[in-house]
């Protein structure tokens, strides 16, 4: 009879112990347990070593498997961590830009931006007006007043030729005019006949009006250029072009042996850089 309830009592432990859960966590751990309640998020169970102690509840992130004591397996997690979505990459934004476009530049349309333009150019592509926003301007207003001595120095420093050269004809053809009148008045006067005295006040009128105003004009002609070539320039540094070309003025006095004597003389060095 002792024997009988030995094996009875035997029995029904190996069939409890078969009849027990299993509950594999992600990270590797067992846990021997009695499952009571599987709900949307978690679990709840009691562990099999005391079946009348306390009621656990796992989350159902943290369960790879569960193992039920009649063999059925229900799996929850892989254990393979979330693929990241891959971020596409612009093909737009991986392509080098020809010309950035940036705000600190003055130029009314940056796409036209490069080294080597002249005035003619650029005028339409500058307001004057932002030339007072610049810290450190390439040339200032004030060298137009160069053009005083010789109309057209002014744009010849600013690497305006074709203007300078301009200024410098008239100006030149305005100085025959009153030089011209000048002997055609001394002719007159030493002739006898003094019907055409009038002829050389209208040359040498002619001559002077127009030198002043070839004077004037290429004053203001030089000063738009200073504001508009300084604006250029700034925006060429910002966009890391170059422009090599540039021409310095000098001026100096020497003197000069004329007949029998020294006199003063004023002039002007240009020294042009390439």
């Amino acid at each position: 009879m002792k024997r009988l309830l030995i094996v009875l009592v035997t029995l029904c432990s190996v069939v409890s112990a078969f009849a027990q859960d299993l509950i594999t966590k992600t990270d590797g751990t067992d846990i021997k347990a009695k499952i009571t309640e599987v709900n949307t998020d978690n679990v709840k169970y009691k562990r099999s070593d005391n079946l009348n102690g306390p009621t656990y509840t796992i989350n159902k992130s943290e369960i790879l498997m569960i193992i039920y004591g009649n063999g059925m397996r229900e799996i929850f997690n892989t254990g393979e961590a979330p693929s990241q979505p891959k971020q596409e990459v612009s093909q737009k934004a991986s392509a080098p830009a020809a010309k950035a476009v940036r705000n600190d530049l003055f130029i009314s349309d940056p796409s036209r931006l490069e080294d080597g333009l002249k005035y003619r150019h650029l005028k339409d592509l500058y307001d004057r007006g932002d030339y007072r926003k610049l810290d450190e301007a390439k040339y200032s207003p004030g060298l137009a007043w160069i053009n005083l001595a010789v109309p057209g120095v002014a744009q010849f420093i600013m690497g305006e030729g074709g203007l300078g050269a301009r200024y410098l004809i008239w100006g030149a053809v305005n100085t025959g005019l009153m030089t011209g009148g000048v002997y055609l008045s001394r002719a007159m006067n030493s002739g006898e006949d003094a019907r055409y005295s009038w002829l050389p006040l209208i040359v040498t009128g002619a001559g002077a009006i127009g030198y002043l105003i070839t004077t004037f004009t290429s004053i203001s002609n030089a000063s738009k250029v200073a504001k508009v070539k300084s604006l250029y320039n700034h925006d060429l540094n910002a966009m890391g072009l170059s422009y090599d070309f540039t021409i310095d003025a000098t001026p100096f006095v020497a003197p000069v042996y004329m007949g029998d004597r020294y006199v003063a003389a004023a002039g002007l060095t240009l020294t042009m850089k390439f």
